[in-house]
């Protein structure tokens, strides 16, 4: 009812103001003049409607809203064929001037007047609505937020503190920062382990002189690392009661870092014949990814994944050397652990909380609404302080944006709750949905790819679940001398039933290797790896573990 009194008061005031200059110039004694004057300010006027016209009907066809093309197509067409009676019945001469040479001019400015302030009234009562409903949002985003966010705990009990302690060890070696970013380094180390995985020898070289030394600079911070995994709980203290997309996560690099030192001490202590310690750093790897994972953002999450895939990669490497024996492996390494889908829908409700929270700051004019677009997008990395659009937004789009955006959330946690391999069909429809038709401009961008998420999530259930059965196949072969001919045989004794493949349903799959076996998943592209190993850049191929024959350390 507002929208339709707030168009009416326009086009009361766009043919008022019309009829007003028509009473003035009604009296010029030249006709070009009166002719000239009516048809600039017409024209002007219709070009203003014709233009909201044309972004109302963008916003419909390319599926961001279709509330306001046919009352502005509406509009103009009134405003046309009023301003055109006005022009006619003006302009028209009686007793040799123009009719409106007689028109109140007095009355038709006053009566201008009041149409405004009424549309001017109607405008800031219907924004006035909007803050109150953008200041409920902000209180709904906190609660949202904190009830996903990790529980606050005692310092004692806080990894927190110590992974701190040992970051800021961390960062004062340049040393350190240098080899970690050391593209050159890492490039290599990833060939020649790419290398192993493909060839079945072990190329890393464990006594690298730089990669030592650097080692050995960090034994106190990689000691703290160790100390904080075992921790029962990790919280960073930041504001989960006001969220946003530029929350900044500033652990995350040095979380990253930091498991990445420690997957080198891994090997290099296993080269050594210190499985002791290996085993020690890949449990610290573990614990720092569960830590990771009690976060309710996608961020931490995928950092987590990395954390995981170091630890695998690592136990992999040290199981190779033929050095640890099955026995000397943590029980609790075989026990399922709360997976990666299951966090996926706690991720996405932090999400969910920051978009809310992201639409009252661009309703309030806190960021530039264009600015964001670009850079969520990738287009742009500044946000100007002032948002002049914000007053337009939040009164004519903010209600669509937001219903769009709550009713995608609900289709979102809906499907995000189901198995991968069974929801793939439906995520991908969403996923073309809020591409080609989002309802809402900001709801366009903000959504997240659920595809992307939910593979993402699969891949590292895939990766646990490949290292749970292969640490089964180690300890089976140390008890009965052998490879079970089918992981079924597993159960009862060491894994209470086969792990399930989140990328199609089935039970994992083992089979032969040059150096053991290898149990794998078919990964998100199985029609595409062709038995290929998992390619983090493509996404495709096996997601596997490979378990070798015990007393045959690799070459």
């Amino acid at each position: 009812m507002g929208y339709a009194l707030l168009w009416i008061e326009g086009l009361a005031v766009a043919l008022l103001l019309v009829a007003t200059l028509l009473a003035c110039v009604g009296r010029f004694e030249r006709r070009w003049l009166r002719l000239g004057a009516f048809l600039v300010v017409t024209l002007g006027l219709t070009l203003v409607f014709t233009a909201l016209t044309v972004v109302a009907g963008w916003l419909q066809f390319s599926g961001m809203s279709d509330r306001w093309f046919a009352s502005t197509l509406l509009l103009t067409a009134a405003f046309v064929a009023g301003a055109v009676w006005l022009g006619f019945s003006g302009l028209r001469r009686g007793d040799g001037r123009p009719a409106a040479a007689a028109w109140p001019r007095g009355k038709l400015a006053l009566a201008l007047g009041v149409a405004a302030a009424l549309h001017a009234m109607t405008y800031w009562n219907l924004d006035l609505a909007v803050r109150q409903q953008l200041a409920a949002l902000r209180i709904e985003a906190g609660a949202l937020a904190l009830a996903a966010a990790p529980p606050r705990i005692a310092d004692r009990e806080n990894a927190a503190l110590l992974y701190e302690q040992a970051f800021e060890s961390m960062n004062r070696d340049a040393e350190l920062r240098a080899l970690l970013a050391d593209e050159a380094w890492q490039e290599s180390w990833n060939d020649k382990w790419t290398r192993w995985r493909e060839s079945g020898k072990a190329a890393f070289d464990a006594d690298d002189p730089r990669l030592r030394r650097v080692l050995e600079q960090h034994s106190g911070a990689l000691r703290l690392m160790r100390q904080a995994a075992a921790r029962p709980g990790c919280y960073f203290d930041r504001d989960y009661g006001r969220p946003s997309l530029f929350m900044r996560l500033p652990e995350l690099v040095p979380m990253r870092d930091g498991a990445r030192l420690l997957a080198l001490d891994a090997i290099c202590r296993v080269s050594d014949g210190d499985g002791r310690r290996a085993i020690d750093d890949i449990t610290a790897l573990l614990g720092m990814a569960e830590h990771l994972r009690s976060d309710f953002l996608a961020v931490p999450m995928f950092v987590a994944m990395t954390v995981d895939r170091l630890a695998v990669e690592a136990l992999e490497v040290c199981l190779a050397t033929g050095r640890l024996r099955a026995e000397e492996l943590p029980t609790e390494w075989l026990e399922g652990e709360a997976t990666y889908r299951a966090l996926l829908k706690r991720v996405l409700r932090g999400e969910e909380a920051c978009r809310l929270a992201t639409f009252a700051q661009v309703g309030e004019g806190q960021y530039a609404f264009g600015d964001l677009i670009d850079v969520l997008r990738g287009h742009g990395d500044e946000i100007s302080d002032h948002a002049r659009t914000a007053f337009p937004y939040r009164v004519y789009l903010l209600g669509d944006d937001l219903a769009a955006h709550m009713r995608l959330s609900a289709e979102l946690d809906n499907i995000a709750g189901e198995p991968y391999w069974q929801a793939k069909d439906r995520m991908q429809e969403y996923d073309e949905q809020v591409r080609d038709r989002p309802g809402g401009v900001l709801t366009s961008t903000l959504m997240p790819p659920l595809g992307e998420l939910a593979a993402g999530a699969a891949r590292g259930d895939a990766r646990r679940e490949a290292v749970r059965l292969g640490l089964a196949l180690y300890r089976y072969q140390a008890r009965h001398g052998r490879f079970p001919e089918k992981l079924d045989e597993l159960v009862p004794e060491l894994l209470s039933t086969v792990p399930r493949d989140p990328f199609d349903g089935r039970p994992m799959r083992m089979k032969p290797s040059a150096r053991g076996v290898t149990v794998y998943s078919v990964g998100v592209q199985p029609a595409e790896s062709g038995g290929l190993f998992f390619d983090l850049e493509r996404t495709a191929g096996e997601i596997s573990f490979t378990v070798p024959e015990q007393g045959v350390a690799a070459e």
